[in-house]
C-alpha cells in the first residue's frame, strides 16, 4: 500500500561530491565536497585542528573541516582523506529544521555508502523517491546530474567511499556480484543504479574500528586504507549473497 505524502519545506543546500566537475566546478577527483549555503553562497568549510569532544565517529588522519550557515540552523562536519583510487569521507550533519541537499555530479561515479545515524530521503534522477536508513550500505552507481536529499531536524551521519570505473572493473574480477553495476555504469550511464541495501553487521564495524585506529601514515596509509576498503566491498559482496537477505534489504529503492 502506498504511504500517503507529506508536503514539507526545506532548506536548500547545494553540494558537490568528490570527483565532480559542475556546480561548483572540480578539477579532479581530489576535489573536496563544496556546499553553497541559501543566502549565504560564499560560506565555505573551515579547517578544524581537533573534532568536538563528543564527536562520536573519527578518522584521526583524516582532514577536518566544518561548514555552518548563520544563524546555525545547519552544521556540517566533514572528514575525509584522498588516496591513490578513491576517495573516504565520513559526514555529520547536524540540523535545526528538515534540510534539502542538491547533489550534483557531472561524471558518474560509484558510491559505497553506510549510514551510521539518521536517514537520508533521495529524490533520483528519475525522479523516483528512495530511503537510505541507518544500519544500512549499499553500492550505487550515480550518473552525471543533480538528485536530492532531504534530511529532517536531528543528527545524520554518513561513511562512503568512491571509485573510479576502472579500479571497479578490476574488483569485479573478483566479486561478480559487482558486474552488473560496472555493466550499467558502462551502457547506461545516464541511470542511477543500486545493488541492494544491506545490514551493516559486527564485521563491518570491526573493519571501521581498523580504519580509525590504523597506524600507519604517508605512503604506506595509502595502501592500508585500500586494503580495508577491499576488505568492505567483500564484506558487502558476501552478504548478497547471503539467503535470508529479507525482500526489504533487497529493496531496488534503497532500504
Amino acid at each position: 500500500m502506498k504511504r500517503p505524502t507529506r508536503r514539507v519545506k526545506y532548506q536548500r543546500i547545494l553540494v558537490t561530491l568528490p570527483g565532480c566537475h559542475r556546480f561548483p566546478t572540480c578539477a579532479t577527483m581530489t576535489e573536496p565536497l563544496t556546499i553553497q549555503l541559501p543566502g549565504n553562497p560564499k560560506t565555505t568549510f573551515l579547517p578544524l585542528d581537533t573534532l568536538p569532544a563528543n564527536h562520536e565517529h573519527r578518522i584521526p588522519f583524516g582532514e577536518k573541516h566544518l561548514l555552518e550557515n548563520q544563524p546555525a540552523s545547519v552544521r556540517i562536519l566533514r572528514q575525509s582523506i584522498t588516496g591513490w583510487q578513491f576517495d573516504m569521507w565520513l559526514y555529520r550533519t547536524d540540523s535545526k529544521k528538515q534540510t534539502t541537499l542538491l547533489v550534483n555530479t557531472a561524471l558518474g561515479r560509484v558510491f559505497f555508502l553506510y549510514v551510521l545515524g539518521g536517514t537520508f530521503h533521495f529524490r533520483t534522477t528519475d525522479h523516483a523517491d528512495a530511503v537510505l536508513r541507518q544500519g544500512n550500505c549499499l553500492a550505487v552507481y550515480v550518473p552525471a546530474g543533480t538528485c536530492t536529499i532531504m534530511l529532517d531536524t536531528g543528527s545524520h551521519t554518513l561513511f562512503g567511499f568512491s571509485l573510479p570505473y576502472g579500479y571497479l572493473v578490476w574488483l569485479r574480477q573478483h566479486h561478480p556480484e559487482l558486474a552488473e553495476l560496472a555493466e550499467r555504469w558502462k551502457t547506461r550511464p545516464e541511470e542511477l543504479f543500486a545493488l541492494p541495501a544491506c545490514k551493516i553487521d559486527k564485521t563491518v564495524w570491526r573493519t571501521f574500528a581498523q580504519i580509525k585506529n590504523c597506524p600507519k601514515r604517508g605512503a604506506e596509509l595509502d595502501g592500508a586504507l585500500k586494503v580495508y576498503l577491499a576488505r568492505l566491498v567483500a564484506l558487502y559482496t558476501n552478504r548478497l549473497n547471503e539467503p535470508e537477505l529479507s525482500n526489504h534489504e533487497r529493496n531496488d529503492r534503497f532500504g
